[in-house]
């Protein structure tokens, strides 16, 4: 029969004779009456370690025994060695093992590497045992030696605390209280999002089923670079799309500054990537309907404030709050539109003839006076840092066309996944944050006039690199609306203080991978984890900062009630990858070059002034040349 093997860690530092006895008498009555068993103390670079050898399967805490935390292992215990016909008599004189091993140290210059303890239980608790020490001699030499005359369950107990140069297994599997999350996990893998090491409580991995959990709540996953986070997120997306009633009842869309993700899940059934990279990979984004103007004015000026920022100023504020009033009202709004309003005075004319009937007096009043004042009087303040804007964003094809294109409504409603992925290298970071902006606008203005019949799920990745004041708005409403949340962000301390302050007041569901010390600081009162032994904030604080890779701590709801967090690590992925024709990559690398060339300085060549590059395009270079 297989034997089982079981590593001891200790939770405490001294855990009494008495204690010992009393465990090997509850050990000794699960492996059954008359069936030997072995306990192994093994002394390596000054760590001591305990293990078990049974012929019965045990539970991870034997007896309500919170000092012994059984985990079953795969390790060869038993060295090869020469036997020794000499005994070792141990007397009284050796409290525990450990003066056993200061003694032959010492005296006889050979270290106490291993001892065997077999245990005979022979009737109710009472047993038989005999002891085997395995020396190591100064060349290597294993000699094994029989023990007589220890008293066993005193031999086992150390003091850590007097015996301060030697260590014990204490910390190698840190763990939290799960106890009442464990109801939510299983050991079908199908569908699972997280694997769990259910230690002590569970003796095998278990997993927790995308089912099993509230996901359809707004969500934080954050960590460092390469922790899981991504992998996490398309296991998401993946374990949904493999379900049809989820297909049938949800939607999704990511936004990707990174342009990564699309390598990850971009080549699941029923997903479309927008890149805007081309007209025909891009959508409409901007919104015209006369419905809710101030709202939507308003909307787009909150955008206009974050992208703008530093330039942004109160005369300002009124040229584009009337621009952007008018063109809505005419239901034209656009960056060419915009653009052509400011500085076409026959366009502007007769836009306004137009929406004469549609706008309030004050509207019209304001470009027949005040705007000509404006742009006379304080045109760099008011009025410049739009049409530098606008020219900045019709590097890419989607702000310059005036086809029409679908928009965010009929790509949403055609495909499950949508991603917006979004190259900031390529397109720069202004334009990014603009597209994800305007993108964003476009779905809280979809769901408040519930226009989709699934519950939408918005997935923004690296929330700090397209962060504006939206994503406060759909923390705090979205929900009413039929629309969850899933931020996800490398450094938590880069996101403002005020989305911060949102995301911890409204997020339900937390899965923090490895973060810095401030980050788990800021983190960790929201996560209600538990130590299982040491509860304290400092544990608390460590566990986070020193999670291995895939590992994260994730903090869940079930049926509106949150429950305490445990440790878990990502499942295996495999990617489904976003398939290119070879006629969209050659327009796309076309794209690129043109979008580099244009955000590079200005030169021809190697030119860098106006001299040199009239030299380089003149017919008579040299006359050029010669007159410089």
């Amino acid at each position: 029969m297989k034997k089982n093997v079981f590593e001891i860690y200790l939770s405490e530092k001294y855990i009494r004779p008495r204690t010992w006895l009393h465990f090997i008498l509850a050990v000794s009555r699960l492996n059954g009456l008359f069936r030997k068993w072995t306990i192994w103390i093994k002394i390596e670079n000054n760590y001591v370690r305990y293990f078990i050898e049974t012929k019965s399967d045990l539970p991870s805490i034997v007896n309500e025994m919170g000092e012994f935390l059984l985990k079953k292992v795969d390790e060869k215990l038993k060295p090869s060695s020469i036997y020794s016909i000499f005994p070792c008599f141990i007397t009284k004189g050796y409290k525990s093992i450990l003066e056993l091993y200061d003694k032959n140290e010492t005296q006889k210059n050979r270290k106490l590497k291993l001892t065997k303890i077999d245990i005979y239980p022979h009737k109710k608790d009472n047993y038989l045992s005999a002891t085997k020490l395995f020396f190591e001699k100064r060349n290597k030499l294993i000699v094994q030696k029989k023990a007589f005359f220890n008293d066993v369950y005193q031999f086992l107990s150390i003091d850590f605390e007097r015996h301060v140069r030697f260590f014990y297994e204490k910390d190698k599997e840190k763990y939290l209280d799960i106890r009442k999350t464990m109801h939510l996990l299983n050991s079908e893998i199908y569908n699972a999002i997280l694997e769990v090491n259910a230690f002590p409580y569970y003796r095998d991995n278990l997993f927790l089923n995308q089912g099993n959990y509230d996901f359809a709540k707004h969500s934080l996953i954050v960590g460092a670079s390469g922790t899981g986070k991504s992998k996490l997120m398309s296991t998401f997306v993946e374990n949904l799309s493999k379900n049809i009633q989820n297909k049938i009842g949800y939607k999704i869309v990511v936004i990707d500054p990174h342009a990564s993700i699309e390598d990850d899940i971009g080549g699941l059934d029923n997903t479309t990537v927008i890149d805007f990279k081309t007209i025909e990979d891009s959508i409409d984004l901007f919104i015209n309907s006369s419905t809710d103007i101030i709202a939507t004015t308003e909307s787009i000026m909150t955008l206009f404030k974050a992208i703008i920022a530093d330039q942004y100023n109160s005369r300002l504020e009124r040229v584009l709050r009337y621009s952007i009033h008018i063109l809505l009202a005419k239901e034209e709004f656009d960056f060419v539109n915009l653009r052509k309003l400011l500085i076409d005075t026959d366009y502007r004319t007769k836009t306004l003839r137009e929406v004469e009937d549609k706008v309030v007096t004050s509207v019209i009043e304001f470009f027949h006076v005040d705007f000509n004042e404006l742009k006379t009087k304080s045109y760099q303040e008011a009025i410049s840092p739009i049409i530098s804007f606008i020219d900045e964003m019709q590097i890419l094809p989607v702000f310059n066309n005036k086809e029409k294109i679908e928009n965010m409504q009929d790509v949403i409603s055609n495909n499950f996944l949508t991603i917006l992925s979004l190259d900031q290298t390529v397109i720069g970071e202004k334009i990014t944050k603009t597209i994800a902006g305007f993108a964003m606008q476009q779905i809280m203005q979809l769901v408040q006039a519930h226009t989709f019949a699934e519950h939408i799920i918005l997935v923004v990745d690296e929330v700090s690199v397209i962060e504006n004041p939206i994503l406060c708005r759909f923390l705090s409403e979205a929900r009413k609306y039929n629309l969850s949340l899933v931020l996800c962000q490398q450094y938590f301390g880069q996101i403002s203080e005020g989305l911060q302050k949102a995301i911890l007041t409204n997020v339900i569901n937390y899965f923090i991978f490895r973060v810095s010390r401030s980050d788990a600081l800021l983190l960790e009162s929201n996560m209600k984890m538990e130590m299982a032994v040491r509860n304290s904030h400092l544990e608390r604080i460590k566990m986070i900062t020193e999670l291995s890779d895939r590992e994260c701590i994730a903090r869940i709801s079930k049926n509106g009630t949150i429950l305490t967090a445990f440790k878990a690590k990502t499942i295996d992925f495999i990617p489904t990858p976003r398939k290119k024709n070879i006629y969209t990559i050659k327009k796309q690398n076309l794209a690129n070059e043109v979008i580099n060339k244009i955000r590079n300085k200005f030169s021809i060549g190697n030119a860098e002034d106006i001299k040199d590059i009239m030299v380089s395009q003149s017919s008579s270079r040299k006359k050029v040349n010669n007159n410089g």
